[in-house]
């Protein structure tokens, strides 16, 4: 094959890997993100969104879901400030799994072979984009915590769609 004919065979792979990926999803989904940067991407949004983010943590053991997925924590606005958890699992299918079995209001979590009924801290809020689910809880509603949590849900929708389980979203 000669060198210009590789390049449009890649290019032509492309396209229809681009068209397939995109193909699959709704005019009202978020734009996959790339599961080796899932996290990270997250982590940068919330950033550039005009929070400060850390990591807690960036690869344990879930305590939900199940053993052979990894979490990691976020704490957005200071060592007082929001933590969310971010599970990566192997496959898409596994997440979409995982994500049938959370109650529709968020109260009810897989965990191993059985279900957690969970008293969270404030409203629950699960988010699923292809093999990572994000669940972040809102504060107590004290201030500065609302307008915070406002502005972490809004970027949560803008990155990864829809959320799939939880408490109502507040209005903007």
């Amino acid at each position: 094959m000669s060198y210009r004919g590789s390049h449009l065979t890649v290019g032509l792979l492309a396209l229809a890997s681009l068209l397939l990926v995109t193909g699959c999803a709704s005019a009202t989904e978020a734009p996959p993100i790339p599961q080796e940067s899932a996290a990270e991407a997250i982590r940068s949004h919330l950033q550039n969104a005009g929070l400060e983010v850390a990591w807690l943590a960036k690869s344990q053991r879930s305590d939900f879901f199940g053993s052979d997925v990894r979490r990691a924590t976020l704490r957005m606005g200071g060592p007082d400030g929001s933590v969310m958890q971010l599970y990566r699992f192997r496959e898409v299918e596994q997440a979409a799994q995982a994500a049938g079995g959370v109650s529709h209001d968020g109260m009810s979590v897989p965990v191993g072979s059985g279900i957690a009924q969970v008293e969270w801290v404030g409203p629950p809020h699960f988010f699923r984009q292809g093999p990572l689910i994000a669940l972040f809880v809102e504060g107590d509603g004290a201030r500065p915590n609302g307008s915070r949590d406002r502005l972490v849900l809004k970027v949560l929708r803008g990155i990864m769609g829809p959320q799939f389980a939880g408490a109502v979203l507040p209005s903007e």
